[in-house]
């Protein structure tokens, strides 16, 4: 659902497609990490990976146009593996089993509502590979983490963009999570290659911050975008919370490494006032 947020806010500041979840890439020299906007740090430090699988539960609730409170949750599945240049694999060779959860895997990524893997966090994910010259085989189990839940404000509360709001939560088994405020709103967006302004809606504007797992924080009024050569007259009107953390694992096999991420977040949409 907030997927064309990030990327919007991906293609205004910088120009590049900005994933809305665990995703590799590479910063220099083949080496990989992730990017998550849902996480201060990445859950991997950047590294020679041969492959990055990771699994990730979500959970996120909203006002629907009927003014009923809509809840949905999902697994998210990604398996990527590299060959010896540093490219991703884009089809299993048929030497290659990948498996999750005793389950067959193809590599790219799952959207799982209906769990056809068996993801029960925090139940242990496994994942296994039968592989061949190249891509050695492993069989890895990870721990995963419990659900987080948002206790307050419920998303019927409209919020005050000026007035600073006090959030309750519950995130057991972490002692810090990370904070994440993606305010969307409108105003007028000087584009690369524009030569005018345009109007546009439902703008991102992405904020998050690494605290204390102390079961509550205190959120104060954003400092918003101010008006520059590339937005201005910025006004927020939706702001989705949400509260992740995640825990990273490897394991070296023939002098090929393997990272392995499972991560939870939990998210609210809330309208916003003046």
């Amino acid at each position: 659902m907030k997927r064309r947020y990030f990327l919007l806010l991906a293609i205004a500041l910088s120009g590049c497609v900005l994933p809305t979840g665990p995703e590799p890439y590479l910063p220099s020299n083949f080496k990989r990490s992730i990017n998550d906007n849902y996480l201060f740090f990445p859950a991997l430090k950047a590294a020679y990976y041969t492959g990055i699988l990771s699994t990730r539960w979500q959970r996120e609730d909203y006002l629907d146009s009927a003014g009923t409170d809509t809840t949905y949750s999902w697994y998210q599945s990604e398996a990527f593996l590299y060959n010896d240049l540093g490219d991703v694999v884009r089809a299993f060779p048929g030497t290659l089993t990948l498996t999750l959860n005793g389950h067959p895997f193809t590599i790219g990524r799952y959207a799982d509502p209906d769990t056809t893997h068996y993801l029960n966090f925090p139940a242990p994910v496994i994942w296994s590979l039968d592989g061949d010259s190249y891509f050695p085989s492993f069989t890895r189990t990870i721990s995963s983490e419990g659900y987080p839940d948002i206790l307050s404000p419920p998303a019927s509360d409209t919020l005050s963009v000026s007035t600073p709001f006090d959030c309750s939560y519950v995130a057991p088994g972490t002692d810090t999570l990370t904070l994440t405020l993606l305010y969307l709103g409108s105003g007028y967006v000087h584009f690369d290659n524009d030569t005018g302004w345009t109007y546009v809606t439902n703008f991102p504007y992405l904020h998050n911050e690494l605290v204390a797992n102390s079961g509550h924080a205190e959120i104060f009024p954003s400092i918003f975008l101010p008006d520059s050569n590339f937005i201005r007259s910025y006004i927020p009107q939706k702001l989705v919370l949400g509260i992740a953390w995640a825990q990273g694992d490897t394991v070296q096999r023939n002098g090929k490494l393997f990272g392995f991420i499972t991560e939870v977040v939990r998210s609210r949409e809330y309208t916003l006032k003046p």
